[in-house]
C-alpha cells in the first residue's frame, strides 16, 4: 500500500476504502502475542539447553561490569576524594555501560539467529549507546515528573535494542519501530515481561533464602563460640585457635560456594530474561506484519 496524493492506494493502483485506510496501519493491534506458557517453557529450556554455547556472553554480563566497578571502587578507599571526581566516575560508568552492551548484544544475537559464531562490533556498541541515550532523554523526565508515563514509554521503547541488532535500524528509527509494534499490545507486552520475572524471581528468592539461612546458621556456631571465649577473658589468638581448622577453612569455602551459586543463578536468569525478550520481539514483529 502506498500514498497517492491525499489517498492511500494498494500496489495495483486501486484506491482503498476510507475505512481500510485507517484500519490497515493498526491491524496488528488485535493480533495475539506469544502465550505465557510458551514464554516460560522457552526460557526454561534456554536456561538448561543454551547455557554452554552462550557461557562466555552470560559470564561477561554477570562478572565484567562487577569487576570494573570493583576496580574503580578500590582506589577510592585510599583516596576518598575520587568519589567526588566527576571524570573518574564518568569513565567508570562508560566502561560498565560499554561492557554491558557488548555482552548483552552478543547474547541477543545468539538468540535471534541461534548462530554459534556471534560477533559484536564497536559500531554496534556506539549505536546501542545512542539508542540508550535517546531513550534516557525521554524516560528520565517522564519518570521524574510523571511515573506512570515513564513506565508506559519504557515498555513502548523496550524493543529498540533487538530491532537494531536484528534489523539494523538505529536511533529514532529503532525507537519508532518499537513504539509501533508495541502499540495496542502494551499490556500484553508488559505482562510478558513481568510474569516470567516474577516466577523466576520468587523461585530464586526461596532457594537463596534457604541457602543463606543455612550459611548463617553454620557460621553462627563458631562465631558465637569465639565471642563467648572473648567474654570469658580468653585472648584473641587463643580464641581463634580454639575454633579449629574446620571453622577456619569451612567458612571461607562455604562463602565461596555461595558466591559460585550466585554466579550460576545469575547466568541462568540472564538466559531466561534474554529468551523472553527475544521471543516477545519476534512475536510482536511477526504479528505486526500480518
Amino acid at each position: 500500500m502506498v500514498a497517492s496524493g491525499t489517498r492511500e492506494v494498494n500496489t495495483n493502483g486501486a484506491a482503498l476504502p476510507v475505512g481500510e485506510v485507517f484500519r490497515y496501519p493498526m491491524s496488528h493491534m488485535n493480533q495475539p502475542l506469544i502465550g505465557l506458557d510458551k514464554l516460560l517453557a522457552d526460557s526454561w529450556n534456554a536456561m538448561f539447553k543454551e547455557w554452554k554455547p552462550t557461557l562466555g556472553w552470560t559470564l561477561g554480563i554477570t562478572l565484567v561490569p562487577a569487576l570494573i566497578n570493583i576496580a574503580f571502587a578500590l582506589p577510592q578507599i585510599a583516596e576518598p576524594e575520587l568519589s567526588q571526581n566527576v571524570a573518574y566516575q564518568l569513565i567508570a560508568f562508560i566502561l560498565v555501560w560499554a561492557a554491558s552492551l557488548y555482552f548483552m548484544s552478543g547474547l541477543f544475537r545468539y538468540f535471534l539467529d541461534k548462530k554459534k559464531e556471534v560477533s559484536v562490533s564497536f559500531q554496534d556498541i556506539v549505536s546501542l549507546a545512542w539508542i540508550g541515550a535517546l531513550t534516557g532523554l525521554i524516560l528520565i523526565p517522564a519518570f521524574l515528573l510523571f511515573i506512570l508515563p515513564g513506565i508506559w514509554l519504557a515498555v513502548a521503547f523496550s524493543m529498540a535494542m533487538p530491532i537494531y541488532l536484528n534489523e539494523g535500524k538505529g536511533g529514532w528509527q529503532a525507537m519508532k519501530k518499537s513504539y509501533d509494534i508495541v502499540k495496542g499490545r502494551w499490556w500484553a507486552t508488559l505482562i510478558g515481561f513481568l510474569v516470567p520475572q516474577l516466577v523466576y524471581g520468587i523461585g530464586v528468592s526461596v532457594i537463596f533464602g534457604l541457602l543463606f539461612g543455612a550459611l548463617i546458621a553454620i557460621a553462627s556456631v563458631p562465631f558465637s563460640a569465639f565471642i563467648y571465649a572473648l567474654e570469658q577473658g580468653t585472648d584473641q589468638a587463643t580464641a581463634l585457635a580454639a575454633l579449629g581448622p574446620i571453622a577456619m577453612v569451612g567458612l571461607p569455602i562455604a562463602l565461596l560456594v555461595f558466591i559460585v551459586l550466585a554466579v550460576v543463578v545469575s547466568v541462568l536468569l540472564t538466559l531466561a530474561r534474554i529468551s523472553v525478550w527475544t521471543n516477545l520481539y519476534k512475536s510482536l514483529t511477526e504479528t505486526a506484519s500480518k
